[in-house]
């Protein structure tokens, strides 16, 4: 298979290609994107920019077993405690927000997010 190219005035201003050679360019463009988007991640899985997070803890998160700021807590292995002195609230007011007995402020959620690396709409349903 061959490209006709196509000139004006001498020069090449288009090429025709054969539709078959055409669609084994596209699929070898679309395999070297895929191939630069893998290594992409696993840079940044290895600079440690990126996160991949257990299959139970995401089960966890998606069947709602529980408060996401409690799954993320335990998670991030830390206690009421550790946590609530880490962002400057006393531990019963985070198990307060943990049993659904009252909602963060946008400040505090803030605070939680970065504590937990996690985004601020990871801590609410």
């Amino acid at each position: 298979m061959k490209a006709k190219m196509i000139k004006k005035n001498g020069k090449p201003v288009s090429t025709v290609v054969p539709i078959k050679l055409w669609n084994e360019m596209i699929e070898e463009i679309e395999d070297l994107q895929d191939a630069l988007e893998a290594r992409e991640i696993s840079e940044r899985l290895k600079s440690g920019a990126e996160e991949t997070f257990p299959f139970e803890f995401v089960m966890d998160l998606i069947e709602k077993k529980d408060h996401p700021l409690r799954l993320w807590r335990k998670y991030r292995g830390l206690t009421l405690e550790q946590l609530a002195g880490e962002v400057g609230v006393t531990k019963s007011a985070l198990s307060m927000i943990e049993n659904g007995k009252s909602v963060p402020s946008g400040k505090l959620l803030k605070k939680l997010a970065v504590a937990l690396k996690c985004d601020m709409d990871d801590l609410f349903y």
